[in-house]
């Protein structure tokens, strides 16, 4: 049997009609030099997901979820059809499907739902057909519900990985339109600088953390699954990018720095000491964004003194939700403090609770004490204020 790659193309290298070519054109000399069969996931034409989002929410400020799903698959299906289209011009025979086609069933959530199972009987049936099999990214279907479900911003990553696993494919390639995985933001840090290879939980870490070059739950569920991925430049995919692969040993390193602006320290009060607030309102925060990088609760006198840091756009959905389980139990919410425009600094490595003087190199740099901080042993998260964002991260990144 010839061996499987999954490869997943993401928004910018689709961007055009000449850039599909080309990726067109990368695929068939893959599959014609390897003799790898091959599974490609797409991602939406440049901004198109975005250009879909303002029509929306121009009808209507909140839109329901379920047709906001409906609505925003569509740019993924679209990329799928063309790049199809683009390698049935080349003499490669080319399949797309959706992700509901490809059997990728989810729960019931819209806007972020979970992968339960994949089937991938039509995938298969392609490979059968010696055809390359093109996925609409960021999408799945609920069996229970029978609608149309999205993964999430970034969930093109998630079905690459995802497929990978479930068709045991030898390794996923994500391509994108940076080298690799850098040490910082290139945008932001003049310095950064690209890094070769990765454990797998450094890049679970990062990628939680805010580096946008790969989903966080995609890095998850690869550390998970022990797949290794390849992170490449679809432009210069010969440059080799950065390797995903095993974990990191004991030593203490300082490996990578990341950032999240637009963030809020929200500090509140419930007048009773009621663990199923704190737990459904982390649960909320788990099914919109993933677990904040801070979050911390302290029980007085029979009450709970919550601290946590979410971003911007989540702060008056969290505290709607969060007063209605409050007053369920019979409880009062007090909010004490809100700090906007902050930003979370995360720097990745490993061993820093066993490497106090990784912790002395960094307050050395550090112009103030950050408004909070937390020591992992594969992360130091910071929150600070916003407009100090990039100046902290080029401080931070000069002593890697």
């Amino acid at each position: 049997m010839s061996p499987l790659i999954v490869q997943k193309y993401g928004g910018t290298s689709v961007a055009k009609i000449e850039r599909l070519m080309n990726v067109a054109q990368h695929i068939k000399r893959s599959v014609e030099t390897t003799g790898n069969k091959a599974v490609v996931v797409v991602s939406a034409m440049g901004t198109y997901t975005d250009d879909l989002l303002v029509m929306a929410t121009a009808l209507d400020p909140m839109p329901p979820r379920r047709e906001l799903d409906m609505l925003l698959t569509a740019g993924e299906r679209i990329s799928s059809s063309l790049l199809a289209i683009a390698l049935h011009r080349l003499g490669v025979p080319a399949l797309s499907l959706t992700g509901s086609q490809c059997g990728i069933l989810t729960d019931e959530v819209h806007g972020n739902a979970r992968i339960k199972k994949i089937l991938g009987d039509r995938i298969r049936n392609g490979f059968q057909q010696h055809q390359v099999v093109i996925i609409a990214g960021f999408q799945g279907v609920s069996p229970v519900t029978r609608d149309v479900t999205t993964l999430g911003r970034g969930g093109s990553d998630l079905t690459a990985v995802a497929l990978a696993i479930a068709l045991e494919a030898r390794e996923c390639q994500i391509y994108t339109d940076v080298p690799g995985v850098m040490s910082a933001d290139p945008r932001k840090v003049p310095k950064a600088r690209p890094l070769s290879f990765l454990s797998w939980g450094m890049m679970t870490q990062l990628a939680h953390a805010g580096a946008g070059v790969m989903h966080h739950r995609g890095a998850f569920l690869a550390q998970k699954f022990k797949m290794p991925v390849v992170i490449l430049n679809s432009q210069t995919p010969e440059l080799g990018g950065t390797r995903v692969e095993g974990n990191q040993m004991e030593s203490a390193q300082i490996l990578a720095v990341t950032s999240k602006a637009s963030q809020v320290l929200l500090q509140y009060e419930l007048t009773m000491n009621s663990t199923s607030a704190i737990s459904k309102g982390l649960q909320w925060l788990w099914k919109h964004e993933g677990m904040p990088a801070l979050f911390r609760v302290e029980n007085r006198d029979s009450r709970s003194f919550v601290e946590t840091v979410l971003g911007e756009s989540l702060l008056a959905p969290f505290l709607d939700f969060q007063t209605s389980v409050v007053l369920e139990d019979g409880g009062q919410l007090n909010v004490t403090l809100c700090l906007k425009q902050m930003a979370t600094l995360s720097i990745v490595g490993s061993g820093f609770r066993q490497a106090p003087e990784i912790l002395d190199k960094l307050w050395s740099v550090l112009p103030e004490a950050p408004v909070l901080f937390e020591v992992q042993d594969t992360s130091i998260n910071l929150l600070v204020h916003g407009d100090k964002e990039e100046q902290y991260l080029n401080l931070v990144h000069d002593t890697l």
